[in-house]
């Protein structure tokens, strides 16, 4: 009836409506001619007076519906036909018809009628009170097509368009259409401002601003203008203050419905940026000593306080934002933070730094020291009463959240539980990321252990990082992506099919570590950005100037260069891990070929042998020569205990081999003799050229991990050659000693005889690079070039993407499931 009533020349009229067999249908004439969707498909952008001349027929069509009461709700190229290259518009009432059966509920729901890329922001808000004005802004957006060739707002998703539309200024259409005039362009601006005020008043004032050569309202100083400037600097905010409220309606809707465990409606779907300035990024990859890197993002419970780790000029600390209003704090006291983490009830930030536990107030004050820790990596404030955190890189420890000493949940003696990636709310049931047939991240699954009992539960094959978000649900990464899943923590089961909820997501999966977190009401935080595990080997000189080597991109571990400078084993990770060797040469490589995962390479000093390791049982030894890589045997068995060989003696006779990972301990075992000598609390050995001495890194004396000379084989330290910190020495055979201290390199000439001597080293090079397990570089023989593991991406460090009511995605996955 609605539709019937309208009798324009550019308005599609009704003939007829009704019912039969429960379906609704209504008659309209047969237009021969194509919709302006099918135009703009085949010729991108219309000539400017075409584009003009259709935005007016269709402003005086919607001004002749809007003066009967009728607002579309719908423009878009779809509903405009061109019979004759004349518009007219279809659908009307359509939309209106829809909001009328649903009584008002559509708000309620989180259901907006629209198109996203033509939408306005009061329709991607759901608001209820829907004027003129929101067709005038779809038509602008209409016209901004026609001339550009885009809408005003494109995204990968509905979502970020939508969030686009609220949050983000349109750009001048003089930016891609130089062309198109004066008084198009700001008649063009008006139309798409974010308030509907500041938008003309009718369809027909549009129309006539498109015809007047004069008009200039969207000129600099103008109103237009003005507010489009303001919109650049409250986009953020708006966006924010959005997902503010969602987070509110979410969280009352999630109450609804957490008797069953789900709520039956919620808040809409909804991404959002966070930009960061560019003087406090995110502090990525901020764990230099072993490897290990820690979230730098983490939600409050309630998802109304996000709190994430910045770089500094002097260092690292926290900063927060509240979401609702986005209010920014920088937190004094947690200089040096590495990873933060809320309280149960959201009224604290737990930290950690290198080597303590922390906790401080939400809103800033005194921080407190809780614990020592040694090498911290992830922490869980699951209990009001005990904060656990894993340290070492795999020891679960846990302190009291009123301070004391930390107490690790592992006898001595006892393997460790994996890479632990949450605790349920139990307290005594562990996530954790256990390797399947190899080491890379992948391929890990996520196992439930309850540690009293040892007993292991597998609850995801290929998947790492799982964390538990009550009231039921499971996320974990999976190639680059955040999956989740229903989750009964009781039984440690999962359910439904797995479902994508952000993809892209900076995480590591070497080591299980995700950039992400999330609240109990179905809010995620994420930085964006891919894993930061797989890198591409590449030469740096002493300038700083990179050269990438043409091998594949791959999750690398250990490096180790031939001495003919031309050969170059890794630890190269895929489905299987294996050793891996690179002829830089003849810019080839070849596998070692092992029925077992390989991982650990390492040259003899003449480069005739290759020691690797069978992770989990024992070493081997293989031949080089300028034949392909062949594996001879077995070779050299540690007892089953062998979990990495370091370094050949010059002569060849002796391996060191890594007894241990968590802590490091180093071990020798004498080729072609069962003796083997002691073992010691040290990592990274390595050899002086003439045998008689050995370098290693070890953090007994000073409590920071340091770079000691010591005589071979009794290991009486002779002297520390770093001065304020240093891993993974190499002692080359010119006698120069390398080390590093987070991403830059030292180096010293050490003289043997009659005693080891040497200068203070000094620095050689300064290189960011992939921190990869075990040595995770090499030296060329000039001591020019230094051999590191690259970054095969940009790393996003500006930006934090907010995703509300993820959830219910995994509820619809989980009913059709069912």
């Amino acid at each position: 009836k609605t539709t019937a009533s309208l009798q324009h020349p550019h308005i599609l009229p009704l003939f007829d409506s009704g019912a039969t067999d429960g379906f609704l249908y209504y008659v309209m004439p047969f237009l021969d001619g194509e919709t302006l969707r099918e135009k703009l498909n085949r010729e991108t952008q219309l000539g400017v007076g075409e584009a003009v001349r259709i935005a007016r027929d269709v402003a005086d069509a919607l001004d002749y519906a809007h003066r009967h009461g009728v607002i579309h709700r719908d423009i878009k190229p779809e509903n405009i036909l061109l019979h004759d290259g004349r518009p007219i518009v279809a659908d009307f009432g359509i939309a209106l018809a829809v909001s009328a059966a649903a009584s008002g509920r559509m708000t309620e729901t989180g259901l907006s009628l629209g198109t996203p890329q033509y939408m306005s922001p009061e329709q991607a808000t759901a608001e209820k009170q829907i004027t003129a004005r929101s067709d005038i802004y779809s038509l602008g957006s209409v016209l901004y097509e026609m001339l550009s060739g885009n809408p005003p707002h494109t995204g990968a998703s509905a979502q970020q368009i939508i969030m686009k539309i609220i949050a983000e200024p349109v750009e001048p259409v003089t930016r891609f259409r130089k062309s198109v005039p004066q008084n198009v362009a700001a008649a063009l601006a008006q139309s798409l401002e974010k308030l509907p005020a500041d938008r003309f008043e009718s369809a027909k004032a549009f129309a006539d601003a498109l015809g007047n050569p004069g008009f200039r309202a969207g000129e600099p100083g103008s109103a237009g203008a003005a507010t489009a400037a303001r919109a650049r600097g409250w986009a953020l905010a708006t966006a924010l203050l959005v997902v503010g409220v969602v987070i509110g309606a979410t969280a009352v809707s999630w109450r609804r419905g957490a008797v069953s465990g789900m709520s039956s409606r919620r808040a809409p779907m909804i991404h959002a940026t966070v930009d960061l300035p560019p003087d406090t990024p995110l502090a990525l990859r901020s764990q230099p000593v072993i490897g290990f890197s820690s979230p730098v993002v983490a939600l409050s419970p309630d998802g109304s306080l996000l709190a994430y780790v910045v770089q500094t000029t002097s260092g690292t600390m926290i900063n927060t934002r509240e979401l609702a209003t986005g209010e920014v704090r920088s937190l004094a006291g947690t200089e040096g933070t590495i990873h933060a983490f809320f309280s149960p009830d959201g009224e604290w930030i737990g930290f950690l730094t290198h080597d303590h536990v922390k906790k401080i107030p939400r809103a800033g004050g005194t921080a407190a020291t809780l614990c020592e820790a040694e090498e911290p990596v992830l922490a869980w404030w699951v209990r009001p009463d005990l904060i656990y955190f894993r340290e070492g890189g795999s020891i679960l420890s846990r302190v009291s959240a009123e301070g004391g000493k930390g107490e690790r949940m592992l006898r001595p003696g006892e393997p460790s539980f994996g890479q632990v990636s949450d605790i349920l709310p139990d307290g005594q049931t562990v996530l954790a990321d256990r390797m399947s047939s190899s080491f890379g991240g992948d391929h890990m699954d996520i196992v439930a252990t309850d540690v009293r009992t040892r007993k292991t539960t597998m609850v995801v094959h290929s998947g790492y990082g799982a964390r538990y978000v009550a009231p039921g649900y499971l996320l974990f990464a999976r190639n680059s992506n955040i999956v989740a899943m229903r989750f009964d923590a009781r039984t440690r089961a999962v359910s439904g099919e797995p479902v994508t909820v952000a993809a892209n997501a900076t995480q590591e999966s070497l080591f299980g570590i995700v950039h992400a977190a999330a609240s109990n009401n179905g809010i995620l935080a994420y930085v964006p950005g891919g894993d930061l595990s797989v890198g591409k080997l590449a030469w740096a000189d002493r300038r700083g100037a990179v050269e990438y080597l043409d091998a594949p991109e791959r999750v690398y571990g250990q490096i180790d260069l031939a001495p003919d400078g031309q050969h170059i084993a890794v630890h190269a990770m895929d489905v299987h891990d294996y050793i891996w060797v690179w002829n830089t040469a003849r810019r080839e490589g070849q596998r070692v070929v092992s029925a077992e995962a390989e991982g650990f390479p390492v040259w003899s000093y003449d480069g005739r042998r290759l020691g690797g390791s069978i992770l989990g049982a024992h070493m081997h030894t293989v031949i080089h020569d300028a034949a392909p890589v062949a594996q001879i045997g077995a070779g050299v068995p540690v007892d089953g205990s062998g979990l990495a060989p370091a370094a050949f003696s010059p002569v060849g006779d002796v391996l060191a081999f890594h007894a241990s990972l968590s802590p490091f301990r180093i071990g020798f075992v004498g080729l072609g003799q069962p003796t083997r000598a002691t073992m010691f609390d040290a990592a990274f050995i390595g050899f002086s050229p003439d045998g008689r001495w050995m370098t290693y890194s070890a953090s007994a004396r000073t409590g920071a991990s340091e770079v000691f000379i010591a005589s071979f084989p009794d290991g009486k330290i002779v002297g520390q050659v770093s001065p304020a910190g240093g891993i993974e020495p190499r002692w080359k055979p010119s006698g120069e000693l390398y080390y590093r201290n987070g991403h830059r390199w030292y180096a010293t000439h050490v003289a043997t005889a009659p005693e080891p001597r040497w200068n203070p080293p000094h620095l050689v090079f300064d290189v960011e690079f992939i921190d990869t397990p075990g040595m995770s570089y090499d030296v060329s023989p000039d001591g020019q070039r230094l051999l590191v593991v690259k970054l095969a991406r940009a790393v996003t460090t500006s930006r934090i993407e907010l995703v509300t009511n993820w959830t219910d995605l995994v509820e619809r996955q989980t009913r059709r499931g069912k």
